[in-house]
């Protein structure tokens, strides 16, 4: 009966299992059910995203250099779009506009189906955003886990910049 409780048990089982789309299968089959309405499966499904990030995070404790951006650019992509999302789905609720909710509506009358297009949204969200802000999020993970020495070692070397426009 809680929205709150939902993100939250959402992202802890998906610490646990280590798979958001697991925990969406689950919601779409507790939806099958009747032991979720569509509200409680998004929520719950938001906080499965973000849960996958945090998984990530914390199996990437013992990464550095590239490995870790990997990691963290992952995680950037999970917490982006899940507050982007969540924003939309609250000026959805507050204001009455049509949005993403209204949309996986309109795609389909099947509440399970409505909650397998909301995850897929989610991913498709979160994919484009951190594709729009690609640079900024680079930079941003460079300066989180910077490339150890090893890895700018390995980085061909030219002896000039031209010659990477002018391979002859």
């Amino acid at each position: 009966s809680s929205l709150l409780l939902d993100f939250f048990l959402g992202l802890i089982l998906t610490l646990i299992v280590q798979s958001s789309a697991t925990i969406s299968i689950i919601a779409v089959t507790l939806i099958n059910v009747g032991l979720l309405n569509l509200d409680d499966a998004i929520v719950l499904i938001l906080g499965s995203s973000l849960g996958s990030g945090l998984s990530i995070a914390l199996l990437s404790l013992n990464l550095s250099g590239l490995g870790k951006q990997i990691a963290w650019l992952q995680v950037l992509i999970k917490c982006v779009g899940v507050l982007f999302t969540s924003v939309l789905i609250f000026l959805e609720y507050k204001f009455s506009i049509l949005g993403i909710i209204y949309l996986v509506k309109y795609l389909s009358f099947n509440p399970s189906i409505e909650v397998a297009l909301f995850y897929c949204f989610l991913q498709i969200i979160s994919a484009v955003l951190v594709t729009i802000i690609r640079n900024p999020a680079l930079k941003f993970v460079e300066k989180l886990s910077p490339p150890t020495v090893e890895e700018t070692l390995s980085k061909t070397h030219y002896i000039y910049d031209e010659a990477l426009s002018d391979p002859s």
